[in-house]
């Protein structure tokens, strides 16, 4: 080849050395934005469960065992009414949003709000009914109180979630850290408010979260409508909604429900204050479900997209992954607050969580049991295994409200060791039903 003949290929080969380069500079930028991305959706689930944290550290240091343990009774009757517009409407929402254009979904989140909200007020207005199981010990003022703040609280809470998870889904991820930011600032001014202003210190756990968690919500709502771009929204019906929120209402009321039957069996068989005992070391072991809960965030599409393609070996090198990290983890966080010793800092925090021996680091080890399981749940969820996954939580929560009948003899270890059934159930069940998914048998 001549000299000439190089000099006039040689920008024809500069020009098609140059798509690799930009290339490798798009899936760069794209690999940035995915971490921070991630970053701020730990952050946002992180700052979130802090602000629960306050509320119950704040409920844990003033309430005495028995108002204690009505606490725990109405936080899980509060949790019962937050799962059925969170699975019934606002999850299918989330789902039809993903597979909108990104302006349609800042500009869907109205809509959505408003479409599940009218889902929130008939569980919420049920939350006063825990009453009627609730041990006699417990005062009727402070039922009351409590109930009345649940209430409030369960109207304004699954809107809130729901308004953070569409931020992620929009792609403003940071948005939705924001409001989380708002939140835990309004709890703990709440709370400080309250306790300055002499208020019964059963008013405040939920009515704090109640205010906090509007305020944030309007906060969310303004920064959605600054970033928003003309777009029709597509129109969508509450009816087909609801009917595909149907398996995954019954999934999770499953668990919950039991979590209730198993309480108030409990409450009636030890008295409530073992349920005052049981709900501080949950407080205690709280961080490992919130890493669990975190890691599901960010690793939770890979393994739905592992198990939608039928690749077990994608799959379990994620969960793996996913429950290494949990066990390091969890292990050293058991370590370190397991016991009462002189550098454990929950001794000082939450010195009454160290009153039973032991409850502790069996609600730690319960929680590891939860945090493992979560992987092999959501691989079921993506292999469309729902009435099976379902059928293993009613066996798990099965045992679970068995065991509460243990109460006598167990006292306040009935409820992780509960907890610790229900996550070997569901990791044991779901291994079964992958098998089948990925083989091709039936379990």
């Amino acid at each position: 080849m001549t000299s000439r003949e190089e000099m006039v290929l040689a920008p024809r080969r500069a020009r098609h050395a140059r798509p690799p380069l930009r290339a490798h500079a798009a899936r760069w930028r794209r690999a940035v934005m995915r971490r921070h991305t991630v970053a701020a959706g730990v952050l946002d689930a992180a700052l979130s469960s802090l602000a629960s944290f306050a509320v119950g550290l704040y409920a844990a240091r003033l309430l005495d065992p028995v108002q204690l343990g009505a606490y725990a009774l109405a936080f899980t009757a509060y949790g019962l009414a937050v799962t059925v517009p969170a699975q019934l409407t606002f999850t299918p929402l989330e789902i039809a949003a993903v597979s909108y254009q990104q302006p349609v979904r800042l500009r869907f989140i109205r809509r959505s709000l408003v479409l599940g909200g009218l889902s929130t007020l008939l569980p919420a207005l049920a939350i006063p009914g825990w009453m009627l199981f609730a041990p006699r010990a417990i005062p009727i003022e402070v039922a009351v109180g409590l109930s009345v703040t649940a209430v409030a609280t369960a109207i304004v809470s699954p809107p809130q979630d729901h308004l953070r998870r569409m931020l992620h889904i929009a792609g403003v991820s940071w948005c939705a850290t924001v409001v989380s930011v708002v939140q835990l600032v309004v709890v703990a001014t709440g709370l400080v408010a309250l306790r300055l202003g002499g208020a019964p210190p059963w008013w405040a756990p939920f009515g704090a979260l109640a205010l906090a968690n509007l305020v944030s919500l309007i906060t969310g709502l303004v920064l959605a409508r600054r970033r928003e771009h003309a777009a029709a929204v597509p129109a969508i019906r509450i009816t087909d909604v609801m009917r595909s929120g149907r398996w995954m209402l019954l999934t999770s009321l499953v668990p919950t429900g039991a979590a209730f039957i198993a309480s108030v069996i409990a409450a009636h068989i030890a008295g409530a204050a073992i349920l005052g005992h049981a709900e501080v070391a949950r407080l205690s072991g709280q961080p490992v479900m919130v890493l669990a809960i975190g890691l599901a965030a960010t690793l939770g599409p890979g393994i739905v997209a592992a198990a939608q393609a039928r690749e077990p070996r994608r799959a379990r090198r994620v969960t793996t992954g996913f429950v290494a990290v949990i066990a390091v983890a969890a292990g050293a966080y058991l370590a370190l607050v397991g016991g009462r010793w002189r550098w454990n800092p929950l001794a000082w925090l939450l010195p009454n969580a160290y009153t039973i021996p032991g409850l502790v680091a069996v609600t730690i080890l319960a929680n590891v049991t939860h945090g493992i399981s979560y992987p092999a749940r959501v691989e079921a969820l993506g292999a469309g295994k729902e009435v099976a996954l379902t059928k293993v939580e009613l066996v798990g929560n099965a045992v679970r409200v068995a065991i509460a009948g243990a109460a006598g003899v167990l006292g306040a270890f009935v409820i992780p060791l509960g907890i610790l059934v229900v996550g070997v159930v569901r990791w044991l069940g779901c291994r079964v039903v992958l098998r089948s998914h990925y083989t091709g048998k039936v379990p």
